[in-house]
C-alpha cells in the first residue's frame, strides 16, 4: 500500500446515521487549492462534526486509505483522519481524528524521499521531499489540545495530509520536476528506487509533555 496520503443542531439529539461513503474530489476541483477553515470548540464537539468523522473513517476504509483530509471530500474545513495499520515502512497510526492541526517541522536540514499516492490524484505516484521529523499540534474530538511527534514514513503522512488543509498537494512537493509517474509504469521502472530509510514512527503527548519530545 503506497503512503496515500479520504446537518443536525448541535444542541437537539442526534438520529443515529449510518456512516456514508463520501465521494473524493479530484485534481482540478478549486476546493482541493483552497485554505480550508478551523473550527470553534463548539463546532468541533457538534453532531454534525462527528458525523462527518465518521463518514470520513468509514470512507478511508472503503477506499483503502491511510489519511484523508477534509477538503478531499468537498468541506473546507481543518479536520484530518488517519488510520494506518503497521507496515514495512511504518510502525503504523492508530485511528485518530485531527482538528485545527498545526505542524512544525524539527531538524529542518534532515529531509527524505518518499514515494506518495493520492486519493485525490488516483493513478499517479509521486517522489516528494519531507521533513524526516515533524511535531504537530492539534485539538481532539472534546477540543481538548494534544501533540504528536512522527518521524519517517509517518512525519511523511501528516505533512501530506495537513498540506491538504492549505491547498497544497503532493505535486507541489515533487523532488524534481520528472519525478511523477503512472502507478503501472511506476511498478514497472522506479519501484525499486529507494524511499525511506527510516521505519515510521509516532507517539501521542499530553498537555504537560513540552521537552524531550521524540525522545
Amino acid at each position: 500500500r503506497l503512503g496515500q496520503f479520504l446537518f443536525l443542531s448541535s444542541h437537539s439529539p442526534m438520529v443515529s446515521i449510518a456512516p456514508r461513503l463520501l465521494p473524493i474530489l479530484k485534481l482540478g476541483n478549486p476546493v482541493l487549492r483552497q485554505q480550508s477553515k478551523p473550527l470553534s470548540l463548539e463546532e468541533i464537539r457538534s453532531d454534525e462534526t462527528r458525523q462527518l468523522v465518521r463518514d470520513m473513517f468509514h470512507t478511508l476504509k472503503k477506499v483503502g486509505g491511510i489519511g484523508l483530509a477534509a477538503p478531499q471530500v468537498g468541506v473546507s474545513k481543518q479536520i484530518v483522519v488517519l488510520d494506518c495499520p503497521e507496515l514495512p515502512e511504518s510502525h503504523g497510526i492508530p485511528p485518530t481524528v485531527l482538528f485545527n492541526p498545526i505542524i512544525d517541522p524539527l531538524l529542518k536540514h534532515e529531509r527524505i524521499a518518499q514515494w506518495e499516492s493520492c486519493l485525490s490524484i488516483p493513478g499517479l505516484v509521486a517522489r516528494t521531499r519531507r521533513y524526516n521529523n515533524v511535531l504537530v499540534w492539534y485539538k481532539n474530538e472534546q477540543g481538548e489540545r494534544g501533540k504528536i511527534g512522527a518521524s519517517g514514513f509517518n512525519a511523511a503522512v501528516l505533512q501530506h495530509e495537513i498540506d491538504h488543509l492549505n491547498g497544497r498537494l503532493e505535486l507541489d512537493e515533487l523532488e524534481s520536476p520528472q519525478s511523477v509517474y503512472f502507478e503501472e509504469e511506476w511498478r514497472k521502472y522506479h519501484a525499486h528506487l529507494p524511499g525511506i530509510t527510516e521505519i515510521g514512527d509516532i507517539k501521542f503527548y499530553g498537555e504537560q509533555d513540552d521537552d524531550d519530545v521524540l525522545a
